[in-house]
């Protein structure tokens, strides 16, 4: 058990610091300054535009996670109507507006709906407003000088007109229904509840291999010894039932 432990421990020393805070009722600080993907200087209220919005933390070179939330992402905005405002932000300050330009267009042309050009808002920053908004919405990521990558979570959050965060969505699906349900309290001024969250992580790829590094694959390697050891002691209890059934007391 020891063993196991230790092994869980060091499986899980790589996302150490890296997750979200659930800050229900807070308030996103709506003038920080960013730069949209046509290279204009913007504040978050200019980019929420008085609505509701999504905001949605990714980086745009991410080599896996961010791609597969701004694909769900995409999927349930085709079904959930158009009365708020989407708004991307790499937390990556080395990432500027053209890259920004070409992941919009990326996605602009697989969702076909009116005005989507002033609706959905892809943007970058400086340090500090990234620090900001990623601190008022307990969004918590770790840079990676080896790999030059970010080990963070997915996460969507929900953000009311006046800034007051919401509702959150975890993982890289969201019904629509529910998504739908949300954006409505928000933009009635509403709060929902915290969640229970499932946390996907992306962290240390190596592009030169196009693999995950050790980080990954320890955890993998607890996860797996974690189930063998539940395994073999269903078996040994199963195996001891089954001896208590077969012996028959002599007279």
């Amino acid at each position: 058990m020891t063993l196991l432990l230790a092994l869980l421990f060091q499986a899980a020393s790589p996302l150490e610091g890296v997750g979200v805070d659930q800050n229900i009722g807070g308030t996103v600080p709506m003038d920080l300054a960013f730069v949209d993907e046509k290279g204009t200087s913007l504040t978050l209220r200019d980019a929420a535009a008085g609505k509701a919005f999504i905001l949605a933390p990714v980086y745009y070179r991410c080599p896996q996670l961010c791609t597969l939330v701004l694909n769900g992402l995409l999927t349930s905005l085709k079904s959930a109507g158009s009365r708020y405002q989407v708004v991307t932000f790499s937390f990556d300050p080395r990432e500027d507006a053209p890259l920004a330009s070409a992941k919009k267009a990326a996605y602009l042309s697989r969702y076909d709906q009116p005005g989507s050009e002033q609706t959905w808002r892809f943007l970058t920053g400086r340090q500090e407003s990234i620090d900001a908004l990623c601190r008022a919405v307990g969004f918590r990521t770790s840079y990676n000088e080896r790999t030059g990558q970010y080990a963070h979570p997915s996460a969507l959050i929900i953000v009311a007109p006046d800034g007051r965060i919401s509702r959150y969505f975890f993982g890289i699906e969201y019904p629509t229904r529910d998504l739908r349900l949300a954006i409505a309290e928000a933009s009635a001024g509403k709060t929902g509840s915290i969640v229970d969250p499932v946390l996907l992580f992306c962290f240390q790829y190596d592009p030169a291999t196009g693999r995950y590094g050790l980080a990954v694959l320890r955890l993998l390697r607890a996860g797996g010894l974690v189930t063998a050891v539940i395994v073999g002691i269903v078996i040994v209890r199963l195996a001891r039932r089954h001896r208590r059934t077969r012996i028959v007391p002599s007279g």
